[in-house]
């Protein structure tokens, strides 16, 4: 009678412990698939785009000319890569891989009065497009591709509160595209918001 009474309780045991794991699984499948935990895939980027203003402090409306591929993932290249290509790519020039300065102050407080007052420098091919990501995590902020001017360059005047970069260190990496053609560039030297 001891024997019977022990395999019934076994068995109880096994199936209570069976159901608790089902019902484990059954609640981290559901966290998985709304997005709440990434435990077996990769926690997808956050992003959004840095509004900036036109040179005279109002909103800058000279919106992107976005024509022809967009790079929607960055590679890197060293900064100071040979800026002097000249190949030429499918029906056009090869783009120069983007240098300039990507931001005007690499270590700034979110209470220092030039945090307000930020300027991207993105220098390229003319008639590219250009834009430059700061990155941090899962976090991707975006200042708007612009179309780089005849002069080879572009600028970006935008306020790193607007911009809610978060205090930490980001990484600064440029994109320069035309036609199907597209360089990155890394900054070597990483944002660093302070409070």
């Amino acid at each position: 009678m001891i024997r019977k009474h022990t395999r019934h309780t076994t068995k109880k045991l096994w199936i209570i412990s069976a159901l608790l794991v089902l019902v484990a699984a059954g609640i981290l499948a559901a966290l998985e698939l709304t997005g709440t935990t990434y435990l077996f895939r990769n926690k997808p980027l956050q992003s959004s785009t840095i509004p900036t203003k036109s040179p005279d402090g109002a909103d800058d409306t000279n919106g992107a000319d976005q024509d022809g591929p967009q790079p929607n993932q960055t590679t890197s290249e060293p900064a100071g890569s040979d800026k002097n290509n000249s190949a030429a790519s499918s029906g056009g020039e090869e783009v120069v891989a983007p240098y300039g300065t990507f931001i005007s102050s690499h270590v700034i407080s979110l209470g220092d009065p030039r945090a307000e007052n930020q300027e991207s420098i993105c220098i390229t091919t003319p008639g590219a497009n250009c834009k430059i990501e700061f990155k941090k995590g899962d976090v991707v902020k975006t200042l708007e591709t612009k179309k780089v001017g005849s002069d080879g360059s572009v600028i970006w005047n935008w306020n790193l509160k607007d911009a809610d970069l978060r205090e930490g260190t980001w990484e600064i990496i440029a994109s320069a595209w035309l036609n199907d053609d597209i360089k990155t560039t890394t900054d070597p030297l990483k944002l660093e918001v302070k409070p």
